[in-house]
């Protein structure tokens, strides 16, 4: 008679093998994890915001150039003047909550899917962080916040080190917001994908708007978690411009371009199956198996059979 198999237990870390930490350090899965995804991901995380670091410093040593007061802002004149430790509470705690909620989850469900959106999440932030890198030394802004000190003074390449450890702070990053980038590219997130890996179906706001989602997983309505994230958000904006360390304009181009860079991927992931192009090829790659592609491409063939979009959705398929 045949012992029956134990079933593995999923990892609430989506990042470890099934059966949890007991595997981890096995030199089959450690070769695993440096080549996957995620890892990669990672990587070009870390470049993008050590690139941002040494163009910060060297923002902050060719700021002496500037010969300017803080410019008029409107935000200035709408909000008072906030401490900037609520701009940094916004921050990190919606980088906090995003991590909790989509990386290590509540439960053990949906792990290969967070996984997924996690690393959509730091690949998107990685190259925020690298436009963010041209946008601060391209036009620099004077500093509205007259109480930044800065103790910089060796080799950018050294002291981007320093930054990203938290030893230290420059104070020329002016354009485009950090915090900004940060919160909404957490609330993007939350938008779209909430609802994908749910807590909870309760929903006394929206609820009775209709249907969520359509066959293809595009969504239709709010709900009343996503509400809270957006208003969440625009208080975090308010933080940031009443800290007065960034003017409007900042947080209006960083937030505008989180949202542009993160709806491009996403619309890109959805048909790179379509082309064989080598920036294609890579993000088959990093999507390989995940679920919600993998619904997109059936909902796409159901609406098809069904007449809705023809001979070109066909093909699409």
């Amino acid at each position: 008679m045949s012992t029956p198999t134990a079933t593995p237990v999923p990892s609430l870390w989506p990042c470890l093998p099934e059966g949890g930490c007991k595997n981890m350090f096995t030199l089959q899965n450690l070769k695993d994890v440096v080549t996957s995804p995620l890892f990669v991901t990672f990587l070009w995380l870390f470049f993008g915001m050590y690139v941002n670091c040494v163009v910060q410093v060297y923002a902050q040593y060719r700021s002496s150039q500037i010969n300017a007061s803080t410019l008029p802002d409107v935000g200035f004149d709408l909000l008072p003047t906030f401490s900037p430790l609520l701009a940094d509470l916004a921050c990190y705690g919606a980088m906090l909550l995003t991590l909790l909620r989509f990386f290590f989850g509540l439960t053990s469900s949906n792990s290969r899917i967070r996984r997924h959106i996690f690393r959509r999440h730091i690949l998107c932030l990685g190259c925020l962080f690298l436009l963010r890198s041209a946008s601060i030394i391209s036009t620099m802004l004077p500093n509205p916040a007259d109480y930044c000190i800065t103790d910089v003074q060796y080799s950018p390449f050294y002291e981007a080190f320093r930054i990203l450890l938290g030893q230290t702070v420059t104070c020329a990053d002016v354009m485009y917001s950090g915090h900004t980038v940060n919160i909404t590219l957490c609330s993007m997130t939350w938008h779209y994908y909430s609802h994908v890996v749910p807590l909870t179906t309760f929903d006394p706001v929206c609820g009775g708007w209709g249907r969520l989602t359509n066959k293809v997983g595009d969504l239709e309505r709010f709900t009343t978690c996503k509400i809270m994230v957006w208003i969440f958000t625009f208080v975090g904006y308010a933080f940031i411009i009443g800290s007065r360390f960034h003017y409007t304009l900042d947080v209006f181009i960083g937030s505008l371009l989180t949202i542009v860079v993160f709806k491009v991927y996403y619309a890109r992931l959805r048909t790179a199956h379509l082309s064989g192009t080598w920036f294609n090829r890579l993000v088959c790659w990093m999507e390989r198996g995940a679920e919600d592609i993998e619904e997109y491409k059936r909902g796409l063939g159901e609406m098809a059979r069904e007449g809705v979009g023809g001979e070109a959705m066909v093909q699409i398929v």
